[in-house]
């Protein structure tokens, strides 16, 4: 195979994108290896569904920066909780 697409595609397929949104701790580097711990969706599998929430997303942050439009208000909610969790370190 010579297309570089697809050598990266199963490269990631095979080794994972590593854990790239865990806290680094003092002294240590990032991790850049490894199985990454996301249940939703695939990085390769579900890239077409990933890139459309990824636009969708950016639109929304367009339209409610600061997600405080009533319809916004649950997501903003949710967000800060994930924060959190991913601050403390909780997977």
């Amino acid at each position: 195979v010579s297309d570089g697409y697809k050598i990266a595609q199963y490269d990631l397929e095979l080794r994972g994108p590593g854990d790239f949104l865990s806290p680094v701790s003092e002294g240590s580097s990032a991790a850049q290896h490894g199985a990454f711990n996301f249940k939703l969706a695939g990085f390769c599998s579900d890239a077409l569904m990933l890139d459309k929430a990824f636009a969708t997303a950016g639109e929304l942050i367009e339209d409610d920066p600061d997600l405080k439009k009533e319809q916004n208000l649950i997501l903003h909610s949710s967000i800060d909780f994930v924060d959190g969790m991913i601050s403390k370190g909780v997977n």
